[in-house]
């Protein structure tokens, strides 16, 4: 058995598991960046790429790669309907796609005792 038929499988596996067993944030953090650099390395190899023979597993990598990109996203929502931390890399898109107070309000509400609390604090950023 050659050794990408290994990882490929451990891929695959890894994404069923994921649907299954709750993760830690810190190490859904690790895997969301993982399935990003993985993209940006699929992106750039379709890119200069010099003959169409040369990404010619392409349809079957990037279907491997939707599905554990599925996986991760039911695992971050599993994450934030059972403990409302959905990790830090999930918070940083989250803030960098969505600049308003009411998008963002929930993710450190949790912290708080009161709203006022949390309108205090905060106010500068509204």
């Amino acid at each position: 058995m050659k050794k990408n038929d290994m990882f490929l499988g451990f891929y695959l596996l890894a994404a069923v598991i994921f649907f299954i067993i709750p993760l830690k944030s810190w190490m859904l953090d690790i895997l969301i960046l993982f399935n990003i650099s993985m993209a940006l390395i699929i992106v750039f190899n379709c890119l200069f790429a010099k003959e169409t023979l040369g990404m010619s597993g392409f349809p079957t990598l990037l279907l491997f790669t939707t599905i554990f990109r599925i996986s991760l996203n039911v695992s971050s929502t599993r994450l934030i309907l059972s403990t409302g931390n959905p990790g830090r890399v999930v918070v940083v898109f989250l803030r960098r796609r969505r600049k308003s107070y009411h998008r963002c309000y929930y993710f450190h509400r949790i912290n708080y005792s009161s709203d006022d609390d949390y309108k205090q604090r905060y106010r500068k950023s509204f």
